[in-house]
C-alpha cells in the first residue's frame, strides 16, 4: 500500500488489538508466505508495504515525542479497509492533520507535517473510534474480518485465528488522539 495510491474504501484488513481496542478472535487464512519480500502484510493480496510502516512509526514518533514502533501500526493497517468500508471516511487527512496539530500544540511541540500514509492511519485510528460506540458498526466490523486473508511479515507480529494478531509488545496506546471537532460516533 503506497501513500500516495491508497484507496481507503475498497482495501480490505483483519482486526486486531491496536489503540485500545480489545483484541478480536478472527477466522483468518494461511499466515505464511506473504510472496513480497517488502510487504509488512497481506490483506486479500493487497500488500501493505514495510515502508508505510517505517514512515508511519517514525512520523508518529517524532511528531508526538512518543515511541511508536512498526509493530504497532501494522494492526491498524491490516484493519483498515474494513474501518473504512462501515466508517464510509468520516475522517479527512485534514481532520486527522489537526488533531496531530492539536496534540503537538497540547505538548508545546513544532507543528509538523505528515505523509498522506501517516494521515491515512491516524483517520483509520479516529474512525475505529467511532466504530467501538456503536454496537451495530462493532458487530459488522468484527463480521467483516473473520472474512480477511491476513498474512504477518514476522518481523511485525503474527496470527492466530484464536487470538487475532499479537505483536509482542502490547497494544500502543495514543490516548492524547481523540475525535477532531464535529466528529460524531457513527449511528
Amino acid at each position: 500500500m503506497t501513500s500516495s495510491s491508497r484507496s481507503r474504501t475498497t482495501a480490505r484488513r483483519a482486526g486486531v488489538a491496536i489503540l485500545g481496542v480489545p483484541v478480536l478472535a478472527l477466522s483468518l487464512g494461511a499466515c505464511s508466505g506473504l510472496g513480497d519480500p517488502t510487504a509488512a502484510a497481506v490483506v486479500d493480496g493487497r500488500t501493505i508495504s514495510e515502508r508505510d510502516v517505517q514512515i508511519i512509526a517514525s512520523e508518529l514518533a517524532d511528531g508526538t515525542g512518543g515511541a511508536v514502533t512498526p509493530a504497532q501500526v501494522v494492526p491498524l493497517m491490516v484493519v483498515a479497509g474494513v474501518v473504512d468500508e462501515i466508517t464510509q471516511n468520516t475522517v479527512s487527512r485534514q481532520g486527522a492533520q489537526e488533531a496531530l496539530d492539536a496534540q503537538a500544540e497540547a505538548q508545546q511541540q513544532p507543528l509538523q507535517e505528515y505523509s498522506d500514509a501517516t494521515l491515512d492511519f491516524i483517520a483509520t485510528n479516529l474512525e475505529l473510534s467511532s466504530i467501538q460506540q456503536d454496537q451495530l458498526a462493532a458487530a459488522e466490523f468484527t463480521e467483516r474480518l473473520e472474512e480477511l486473508d491476513v498474512r504477518i511479515n514476522p518481523r511485525y507480529g503474527s496470527v492466530d485465528p484464536e487470538q487475532g494478531i499479537s505483536q509482542g509488545i502490547g497494544a500502543p496506546s495514543f490516548p492524547w488522539l481523540g475525535q477532531p471537532d464535529g466528529a460524531q460516533p457513527l449511528g
